[in-house]
């Protein structure tokens, strides 16, 4: 009997002992600040991707995810999601609505997302101001057009290959708009080259990957570079030697009045910027600090990355410096008066109504 009550005690005090021990490790983990906070099997780190496996966000989250598991956190995994379709609104949603604050999600998305919040789409929920941008790749976008800015001004209309909906090639819509250059969008099923040698368009707006080789086979079927739309900030403009550099960027088209508060201009200001920007990574802005540090961490590491390096030179992409990517989503992120005037225009221009 005495035999079992020191065996009883011996093993109480052994629990005792492992259960103390498990206690001050998770004291020591927790002191050892945010270095180890997204660690643990139950909040594993997850990137959700704006689009299904096949889409071009998806190949860019699967180049980024060695990269970015390395500065999340030390010993996580970090886990893909995809979610939605190419559009990105499902998973801007539910990203919107679901993702807390402690870093456990992160969003991968094209900055075109925002033109469907900023349009006034019934299926975007969310609002791109909720999004804390931690890393961003943009492009410059150029309008090749047939015969130079002053070719369209005595003949025909321009037409310009463009899409009905909020997509990318509203840029140059609303730059022909801007500038007094009469323009009807057109619609082909072949690619731009070929709609151009058959004389369907007379202008395509080239922006995504490849800006210099899409431009190549463009200026082969007879077209040349009227402007840029490029990324709307001072600290982005190209450097001699880029294949764009003396290509007069919009803005520079415009008359003095049309830069100071015309909420078109304003409108437009954030519908290139959405074009321009190719990728973004966000966290919700209400992320707690330790948070934005791991991610921002796991961002400076990917961008270290010789594989995002040579990515980026062969996509012809710049990564943004982390002042410009903010300053870019504050452009994206237009007020009222402009997103009313971006919604009219699409009404009275494309007849285009949220669906």
């Amino acid at each position: 009997m005495n035999a079992d009550r020191d065996l009883i005690s011996r093993r109480t005090l052994l629990r005792c002992a492992g259960a103390a021990g498990l206690m001050a490790q998770g004291v020591a983990r927790r002191a050892a600040g945010a270095e180890n906070e997204l660690a643990g099997p139950e909040n594993d780190p997850t990137l959700i991707v704006a689009g299904p496996p096949d889409s071009g966000t998806a190949a860019w989250a699967r180049l980024l995810l060695p990269p970015l598991a390395i500065g999340v956190a030390r010993g996580a995994p970090l886990n893909i999601r995809y979610v939605g379709g190419e559009d990105g609104v499902t998973a801007a949603n539910q990203f919107d609505a679901r993702a807390m604050g402690d870093g456990g999600q992160a969003l991968l998305f094209p900055g075109c997302v925002a033109l469907s919040w900023m349009a006034g789409d019934s299926r975007a929920q969310f609002d791109i101001g909720h999004f804390l941008p931690l890393l961003a790749l943009t492009c410059t976008n150029v309008l090749m057009m047939r015969g130079g800015l002053a070719a369209p001004k005595a003949g025909r209309p321009v037409r310009l290959l463009c899409g009905t909906g909020p997509r990318p090639a509203l840029t140059a819509l609303m730059a022909l708009d801007l500038i007094g250059i009469a323009a009807v969008p057109v619609h082909a099923s072949m690619d731009a080259p070929l709609a151009v040698r058959n004389e369907i368009a007379d202008a395509v707006f080239v922006h995504g990957s490849d800006v210099p080789g899409q431009m190549r086979a463009l200026a082969e079927a007879g077209l040349s570079p009227s402007f840029c739309t490029a990324l709307p900030l001072p600290t982005t403009e190209l450097p001699p030697g880029h294949v764009l550099h003396g290509v007069p960027h919009l803005l520079n088209l415009l008359a003095p009045a049309q830069r100071s508060g015309d909420p078109l201009v304003t409108a437009w200001r954030g519908v290139a910027t959405a074009s321009a920007l190719d990728l973004v990574l966000a966290l919700p802005r209400v992320s707690t600090a330790s948070s934005v540090a791991a991610w921002r961490r796991a961002c400076r590491a990917s961008l270290a990355s010789d594989v995002i390096a040579q990515q980026l030179d062969s996509r012809s992409l710049q990564n943004l410096s982390e002042q410009d990517t903010a300053a870019a989503m504050r452009l994206l992120w237009t007020g009222a008066p402009a997103q009313l005037t971006f919604r009219r225009w699409l009404a009275e221009r494309l007849n285009w109504r949220p669906a």
